[in-house]
Protein backbone atom coordinates (compact mmCIF):
# COMPACT_ATOMS: atom_id res chain seq x y z
CA UNK A 1 0.00 0.00 0.00
CA UNK A 2 2.56 2.19 0.97
CA UNK A 3 4.65 1.78 -2.28
CA UNK A 4 0.99 2.81 -4.09
CA UNK A 5 0.88 5.89 -2.02
CA UNK A 6 4.47 7.21 -3.09
CA UNK A 7 4.25 6.00 -7.05
CA UNK A 8 1.32 8.10 -7.08
CA UNK A 9 2.62 11.23 -5.91
CA UNK A 10 5.72 10.60 -7.69
CA UNK A 11 3.10 10.63 -10.55
CA UNK A 12 1.47 13.97 -8.95
CA UNK A 13 5.09 15.05 -8.99
CA UNK A 14 5.57 14.61 -12.60
CA UNK A 15 2.13 16.54 -13.48
CA UNK A 16 2.99 19.50 -11.14
CA UNK A 17 6.19 20.04 -13.12
CA UNK A 18 3.79 21.28 -15.91
CA UNK A 19 2.89 24.27 -14.56
CA UNK A 20 4.16 25.87 -17.73
CA UNK A 21 1.53 24.51 -19.66
CA UNK A 22 -1.11 23.60 -18.00
CA UNK A 23 -1.29 25.93 -14.58
CA UNK A 24 -4.40 24.71 -13.00
CA UNK A 25 -3.80 21.15 -13.71
CA UNK A 26 -0.16 21.19 -12.21
CA UNK A 27 -1.70 23.19 -8.87
CA UNK A 28 -4.43 20.48 -8.52
CA UNK A 29 -1.65 17.90 -8.92
CA UNK A 30 0.46 19.63 -6.28
CA UNK A 31 -2.44 20.27 -3.63
CA UNK A 32 -3.15 16.82 -4.07
CA UNK A 33 0.34 15.37 -3.80
CA UNK A 34 0.99 17.72 -0.88
CA UNK A 35 -2.49 16.05 0.93
CA UNK A 36 -1.30 12.75 0.26
CA UNK A 37 2.05 12.47 1.67
CA UNK A 38 0.61 14.36 4.51
CA UNK A 39 1.50 12.99 8.19
CA UNK A 40 -1.11 10.71 9.18
CA UNK A 41 -3.79 11.64 11.72
CA UNK A 42 -4.14 9.76 14.36
CA UNK A 43 -7.16 8.48 16.47
CA UNK A 44 -6.80 8.79 20.48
Amino acid sequence: MASLVFRTADNLRQIAALKDTHPQVAACAYKAREEILREPVLFL
